[in-house]
């Protein structure tokens, strides 16, 4: 067995770099590094397998990467520090002589960090020497193939692979600022490719004697191995606080091989991959604005209150509007496989405080109750029926707030957190079988950004605008259940289904009124939207479908804040 390996290494340096501001007592570069910023990326890339470290000749691809980049820079004195996320999808095309490999899809998140220390020895050149650390989380998606010349006995019906490495390095920044209103920048990376795993569900045929179809769960730890990048990035101011940012990064990363557990020893190879980004980005300067002070140096009800919300806990109770389908491919919904819709009661618990300037808060929630199923049998019979649910959900957010006015606070944020849904009909009958329930748990974790605006109307009041998008990953389905044959049970519905990431978006308003000291009353409705691609179809020839989650989510609350 042949495993596909591909990895993108996203180093943000187009995100971090390069940021100019015309305010007399702050220079270009140190306006630089207080920034948010959002770019997209897209090139060449190159991916090669190799028998040994050196020499990477096998199963040629190659493709055309897209990418989207968040990041918030900020320094505090000489101290360099920046938080950045990217959502990397690409199809892969292999060259493979001898045998018909299918194209891939790629999908990966990455979430990151810099740590670094500048010196500027003049006002127009800085030197930033900084550690740079990761998470990267990649599904890799391939069709059917056979490699008659490596396994002849083997026909793969298409495999998904989950691959995790913690990519780890030194680098160094370097920013020259030749005229007002632009600034050039240059950045170098190396370092190595740590812990790196992957595991993959594989359904097979077996076409020996006897033939059979079987799934082959496959994990593998691939040795250490270097990777490097290069880049240069040019910024136009073009309005006092937004910046236009265009650059280009070459970038070679390189993995070492493994053997995979536990029930076949495969040898997986060595790999190289190599690609020429482009650059395109929008930037927002952050530097030289009001930010949130500490508690004591409050000098209105306005920034009170502000303060206020953002450091309380809160519990909250609502519902979840839910509208669940399930879709043929490439449909946008208004014609559906099944369709599940209903209202679930929900249960909010949230806590949020800022230390100085840094935002942070956690989030919770559990739902349960039942809604309304419609769809169909295995064999295409119209079946309507109840669905009983239990939604969990866990989430977290980081940010850098400022106010840009007296009675106005904007705080854009990463966030990240875990999804699980647990679906379960009714008992049913089919086919002559008695089916007592079919419980499905879909699951997935996302990253994403947004912002977070907030307006006091007066000294107890505060309105909300809050929106962050981004992209799910580690998507998938799991079922279960047994099923009664002549007083006999047995288990026939049993599987994990991998899921092919997709975007999400969610949209809120709220409203928070201080009744009485540290006590508020919150109201809010959000609403979101995500949705899951197709998993690949098992040996038994079933698949999960594309599927479109709608919810609103209104709900009512109080809060205790700490101020």
């Amino acid at each position: 067995m042949h495993h596909l390996f591909y990895r993108y290494i996203t180093i943000s340096l187009l995100l971090s770099s390069v940021f100019i501001s015309s305010y007399a007592d702050q220079t270009a570069i140190q306006a630089a590094n207080n920034s948010a910023a959002v770019s997209f990326q897209f090139g060449q890339e190159k991916l090669s397998y190799g028998d040994n470290p050196d020499n990477f000749t096998l199963f040629p691809a190659t493709g055309k990467p897209l990418a989207l980049n968040t990041a918030i820079t900020k320094t505090f004195g000489s101290l360099y520090t920046q938080l950045n996320m990217s959502y990397f999808t690409s199809t892969l095309q292999y060259d493979a002589p001898n045998s018909n490999y299918s194209n891939a899809e790629s999908n990966i998140q990455t979430l990151g960090g810099r740590l670094g220390w500048t010196w500027a020895p003049i006002s127009k050149l800085s030197f930033t020497p900084y550690l740079s650390a990761a998470y990267s989380y990649q599904q890799l998606d391939t069709g059917g193939i056979s490699v008659p010349q490596f396994d002849p006995q083997y026909v793969w019906k298409g495999e998904t692979q989950i691959f995790q490495s913690f990519p780890v390095g030194l680098g160094l920044l370097t920013q020259f600022s030749p005229i007002d209103k632009w600034v050039l920048s240059f950045d170098v990376t190396y370092g190595v490719n740590l812990f790196t795993t992957t595991n993959a569900n594989i359904p097979v045929t077996f076409v020996g004697s006897p033939s059979y179809d079987a799934i082959v769960y496959q994990t593998a730890n691939l040795s250490n191995r270097p990777f490097w990048q290069l880049a240069l990035t040019s910024n136009y101011q073009i309005t006092p606080r937004l910046q236009a940012l265009v650059g280009v990064q070459l970038l070679q990363s390189n993995f070492g091989s493994g053997h995979t557990t536990p029930s076949l020893n495969f040898q997986v190879p060595s790999q190289q991959q190599t690609a020429t980004l482009y650059t395109l980005g929008l930037a927002y300067s952050l530097d030289d604005l009001t930010l949130i002070p500490s508690g004591d140096d409050f000098d209105s009800s306005y920034s009170d209150i502000l303060y206020a919300v953002n450091n309380q806990a809160s519990v909250s109770g609502g519902a979840i509007i839910q509208d669940y389908r399930e879709v043929p491919p490439g449909g946008n919904g208004s014609e559906y496989i099944d369709r599940q819709t209903g209202n679930i009661p929900v249960f909010i618990a949230s806590l949020s405080h800022t230390w100085d300037r840094i935002y942070t808060q956690l989030n919770l929630s559990e739902a349960f109750g039942n809604s309304s199923y419609i769809g169909q049998l295995t064999d295409g019979t119209p079946y309507d029926t109840v669905t009983h649910n239990t939604i969990a959900d866990i989430s977290g957010r980081l940010g850098y707030g400022f106010q840009p006015t007296q009675k106005s606070l904007i705080i854009p944020y990463i966030t990240t957190g875990y999804h699980r849904w647990l679906r379960n009909t009714q008992g049913i009958e089919e086919n002559g079988f008695n089916v007592d329930g079919y419980p499905e748990t879909y699951s997935h974790n996302w990253v994403g950004a947004g912002f977070l605006a907030e307006n006091a109307v007066n000294s107890h009041i505060v309105m909300s605008l809050d929106a962050d998008a981004g992209a799910t990953f580690n998507a998938m389905m799991t079922t279960w259940g047994p099923e009664q044959v002549d007083q006999s049970s047995i288990e026939t519905f049993r599987g994990t289904f991998n899921l092919k990431p997709e975007f999400y978006y969610r949209a809120g308003l709220g409203v928070d009124y201080n009744f009485t000291g540290n006590w508020h009353m919150l109201g809010k409705i959000d609403y979101l939207h995500f949705a899951y691609g197709a998993s690949p179809v098992n040996s038994l020839g079933f698949y999960e479908p594309d599927s479109l989650t709608n919810e609103f989510i209104p709900s009512l609350g109080i809060g205790y804040s700490f101020k």
